[in-house]
């Protein structure tokens, strides 16, 4: 059985793992990401936006202004301002202090609508030679937040040492939030074949030739 050796670069870094012993894929796990000043900028703004809304809407018991599910029976807060109560997390309960705000960005991800945030495992592999890493989405997180790597699939090559990380998308209109330490993607092993490139003249002929997309029928 092959080894797959595993060097933690950041003390808070969890080793990729298996939800069960059979499983093709093992998890990994977000570390925190060093936001800038304007994406910072830009998560305060939508909270300071939205959650007093939220806030006054729930003074009316929080279901609705005449007691119902929304305004008039249907839903009274609009996707920011949820996705504002989801991303402020606890900071909602109180002031929104500077320190409350440090502790927000050291434990929470926040990745805008449609944008790519690169983020970080805290890891670096040797992948054994023969084979090469892939790096796939999780389904839940696929399903359920719309965040997958942008590049589909990544692979981390054998004779690459340098930090796993993980190109996230997220495919909705919507902030997305996961929680530092959140598994965000899952690490398969693949054996491959290192084929030489040959240039030649002519292709050995096949019965189906250049026929391409849909050539074959339904």
């Amino acid at each position: 059985m092959e080894v797959l050796k595993i060097k933690k670069l950041h003390p808070d870094a969890h080793v990729p793992t298996r939800a069960h012993d059979t499983d093709a894929g093992m998890d990994l796990y977000a570390l925190p990401v060093e936001y800038t000043d304007e994406e910072k900028k830009a998560c305060k703004s939508i909270v300071d936006r939205n959650v007093t809304y939220a806030k006054f809407f729930d003074l009316f018991g929080g279901t609705g202004l005449f007691g119902g599910t929304g305004l008039f029976g249907g839903t009274l807060l609009s996707e920011k301002q949820k996705t504002a109560i989801d991303v402020a997390g606890s900071l909602t309960d109180s002031e929104l202090t500077d320190s409350k705000w440090d502790d927000f960005f050291k434990s929470k991800i926040v990745i805008m609508p449609h944008e790519t945030k690169m983020i970080s495992t805290g890891i670096a592999i040797a992948v054994p030679t023969g084979y090469m890493g892939c790096i796939y989405a999780r389904s839940g997180l696929a399903s359920k937040k719309s965040l997958a790597p942008a590049n589909c699939v990544g692979i981390v090559d054998s004779d690459y040492r340098g930090e796993v990380k993980v190109a996230l998308h997220n495919y909705s209109d919507k902030n997305q939030v996961i929680d530092v330490g959140e598994r965000i993607a899952q690490l398969v092993i693949q054996p491959i074949s290192l084929c030489t490139p040959v240039e030649v003249e002519e292709l050995d002929e096949t019965e189906r030739g250049s026929a391409g997309f849909g050539s074959t029928g339904k």
